[in-house]
């Protein structure tokens, strides 16, 4: 089934259109890769999805409901997260307590239960504590759950990140370039990983990334932009054999090991 359908989506900035009628549907449970090279609008796109940009043209549908003008707050209660490439964690926070904000908006606690501290927020409590430590430990970051994210590796961060957005529930995760910083050693850990919370939390993942071998490795299905259009999607062997996109981003060299 359907999970994620976006047709003709476009949005114009001034004279420039960032993302010129974008079609694509994403399956529920797929491993989807979304690529192209700097300025293809792939994280516009990644905007357009999540409500932080309005489109100027096209639809969006979320599991058969059109949410085209819903607002970035809903689609989050809907089951859209996201991660960013900039890292947006609170480091002066404890790496547990980014985690247990995450959780929040499954909280249903009133302020009169926090200050009686009834069955009810010592309940919630406990699930928001659990889950996380659950994550942390799935990620091995259990050990540092007391250090502070600002002194957490940039890979460390990256996955915390991926972990705040697990906290909710989500049915759809887009992460955008995830493996940004990460060694080699890492990024392999991050795809085994990516994988696992694919299947453990049965969830659907749109991800954007630089790296080939990642991508081509992970992905099931990969869609192409270069300067906001869409030049090709298909199966990772068929996308890398492909005369545009080996022209628009691959290179002749293909250095990041994928054949032609």
């Amino acid at each position: 089934m359907t999970l994620l359908k976006a047709e003709s989506l476009s949005i114009q900035f001034g004279g420039l259109k960032a993302v010129d009628k974008v079609s694509l549907e994403i399956e529920k449970g797929q491993l989807f890769g979304l690529i192209g090279p700097n300025g293809a609008g792939k994280t516009t796109f990644f905007n357009l999805l999540t409500g932080v940009y309005k489109p100027t043209e096209g639809k969006l549908f979320f599991d058969g409901q059109e949410i085209t003008n819903v607002p970035t707050v809903s689609r989050s209660h809907l089951g859209i997260r996201r991660t960013f490439q900039n890292i947006r964690l609170f480091k002066g926070l404890t790496v547990l307590e980014n985690a247990l904000i995450a959780f929040d908006q499954n909280m249903s606690y009133s302020l009169f239960d926090s200050f009686l501290k009834s069955s009810k927020f010592h309940l919630q409590e406990k699930e928001a504590y659990d889950k996380a430590l659950k994550l942390l430990t799935l990620f091995k970051l259990d050990l540092n759950k007391n250090d502070k994210a600002s002194d957490l590796s940039y890979g460390a961060q990256r996955k915390l990140e991926i972990i705040r957005t697990l906290m909710s529930d989500p049915q759809l995760i887009l992460l955008d370039e995830p493996a940004a910083g990460m060694n080699h050693s890492e990024t392999a850990q991050l795809m085994d990983l990516i994988k696992k919370v694919r299947d453990d939390f049965k969830l659907t993942i749109l991800l954007i990334e630089h790296d080939m071998k990642l991508v081509m490795g992970l992905c099931e299905q990969i869609a192409v932009l270069d300067h906001g259009n869409k030049i090709a999607q298909g199966r990772p062997d068929e996308v890398s054999r492909d005369p545009q996109v080996i022209e628009a981003y691959l290179g002749p060299d293909l250095d990041s090991g994928v054949t032609t």
